[in-house]
């Protein structure tokens, strides 16, 4: 059986981007739990993939996370979630939260990649964030 098309996607982006793949100290990983939902955690221009402890739990208090207080100014831009699964429930947030959020639902990895495609070369949207959790591998 071949790779699948995550697998894929995640070998070319270590050919493309090797940087951004090498080992971590401990050091920075301290420091990214941390600061875990500061978008300053993310580099600039660059791809990090964010994998939880637990199946969903974790994806969905870094969402949380960059939602911030409604009733509080958020420091957090606008971002895109692009739904892999389509497991994500704007219910569960206020609607000022989900006001900064375009949610891109997505029931495959290749609408999930197809999607992340036209959002990111867009270039209009600073956070874009790819939610792989509960997709077939």
């Amino acid at each position: 059986m071949g790779a699948s098309p995550v697998e894929i996607l995640r070998q070319q982006l270590r050919e493309k981007f090797p940087a951004a793949h090498g080992l971590r100290t401990e050091a920075a990983r301290v420091a990214a739990t941390v600061k875990c939902f500061e978008i300053e955690t993310f580099p600039t221009g660059g791809i990090s993939e964010v994998i939880p402890s637990g199946a969903v739990s974790g994806i969905l208090l870094l969402v949380a996370g960059l939602l911030g207080d409604p009733m509080e100014e958020c420091p957090h831009p606008e971002f895109v979630l692009i739904d892999g699964a389509d497991t994500f429930d704007p219910g569960s947030f206020s609607t000022e939260a989900c006001a900064k959020l375009l949610w891109v639902r997505c029931s495959s990895a290749q609408q999930m990649i197809k999607a992340a495609d036209l959002v990111i070369n867009d270039g209009n949207v600073p956070f874009v964030m790819l939610d792989a959790t509960g997709i077939n591998r």
